[in-house]
């Protein structure tokens, strides 16, 4: 079968440095993180379920205990699900955190420590990010 598969118990490979991803409860969520590296993949939408329903992010983002070998910057990463290519985004409040997402299904890929950051928006954030609207 190819690695277009998208069943729940679908073994996926880390972007960053091809480790095979594990499966970790997040709430009432199972999502995908690297044992390596510590990057977690979330599929469509489902980074912001977690967020809304304040979902505490410690217990399934390692931040930066772990680091790996990932592929160089300049090298394209692909979609864990669908091989498509990976872009750089900027959050749009918070435009220190970069992630990248699958320009055909949607998911994100967010590197150790980042959903830490992106789920404790501090009140300096929320009034930068109030100011330049």
């Amino acid at each position: 079968m190819a690695d277009t598969d998208t069943t729940p118990d679908f073994i996926l490979r880390c972007p960053n440095d091809g480790t095979k991803m594990e499966k970790v409860q997040a709430g009432e969520y199972i999502i995908d993180r690297c044992g390596t590296c510590g990057s977690i993949w979330f599929d469509l939408a489902e980074l912001q379920r977690i967020l809304a329903h304040e979902v505490p992010v410690e217990k399934f983002d390692i931040g930066g205990d772990l680091r790996s070998t990932a592929s160089p910057e300049h090298e394209q990463r692909v979609c864990p699900r669908d091989s498509s290519p990976l872009i750089d985004v900027s959050d749009i409040n918070q435009p220190h955190i970069r992630y990248q997402t699958c320009t055909v299904c949607g998911g994100v890929l967010m590197a150790a420590g980042d959903v830490k950051d992106i789920a404790h928006f501090s009140v300096v954030e929320r009034l930068k990010a109030f100011f330049r609207l």
